[in-house]
């Protein structure tokens, strides 16, 4: 007789050609999606328009008809074709990162403005920048602004990102007013070169009397002529102009 397979659980929903250990995102795997990304043990199944018109990386793999791109190759790796379509797997991503990505390249109606915290937007900093959705990553940047963030970790974005040093002249201030200098810890963090001009700002900041201590106009001043800082920065209208050397 044969085996009775009706009390069996019944086989998961994937795909054909899927391995039968990846689940769907919760949130970002609809029918409606016609873009198949793996990261992980996740697949999100999402529109593929908004990947080929905003991300720079995406637009040139597109064009190359999935193929390694020159600098990217680390990025992606092709899938076989499956019923759906291609899956692109992608390298050195969290499944949380995408996620909060995605909350910025196909937000779900209703839930606007999701990304709160600094980790929400240093995730999503991190793959905007990576993939080039410049919109997105001058978002992240210009919300980082508004945060009380670490100034260590705000000045390991500007070397991670190659940011203009003047994004984090708030960090830069902080760093010189605190009591005690940046342990070795943080020196390697904010290299060399941030390092000895920090010493010297600090330096000048200390003989300044105690009230002009208090004023930040001052501080931001000797830390400009210091660091050979832009003092009428704004933040610019385009990421490119955000970057160093870009």
């Amino acid at each position: 007789m044969g085996e009775d397979r009706s009390s069996l659980p019944r086989p998961p929903s994937y795909s054909q050609g899927m391995p039968s250990h990846l689940k769907h995102h919760t949130e970002y795997y609809t029918e409606r999606g016609d873009l198949i990304i793996q990261v992980k043990d996740t697949l999100f199944k999402v529109s593929a328009y908004p990947f080929w018109t905003q991300s720079k990386f995406f637009d040139r793999a597109a064009s190359e008809n999935g193929t390694t791109v020159d600098k990217l190759e680390s990025e992606k790796e092709r899938q076989p074709r499956n019923e759906e379509g291609h899956v692109w797997k992608l390298k050195n991503v969290e499944v949380h990162e995408f996620e909060r990505l995605m909350w910025e390249v196909e937000p779900v109606r209703g839930t606007d403005d999701r990304a709160a915290s600094v980790d929400d937007w240093v995730a999503i900093l991190k793959l905007s920048d990576r993939w080039g959705f410049d919109g997105i990553a001058l978002k992240a940047a210009k919300k980082l602004l508004q945060l009380d963030m670490n100034p260590v970790a705000k000045i390991q974005l500007v070397h991670q990102h190659k940011i203009r040093l003047e994004w984090a002249l708030d960090a830069l201030m902080k760093l010189t007013l605190q009591a005690e200098s940046p342990d070795i810890k943080d020196t390697a963090v904010l290299q060399l070169a941030i390092t000895t001009h920090l010493a010297r700002a600090r330096e000048k900041v200390s003989y300044m009397f105690p009230w002009n201590r208090r004023r930040p106009g001052p501080v931001r001043e000797i830390i400009c002529d210091v660091f050979k800082l832009d003092s009428n920065f704004s933040m610019p209208a385009n990421w490119k102009d955000l970057k160093v050397g870009e």
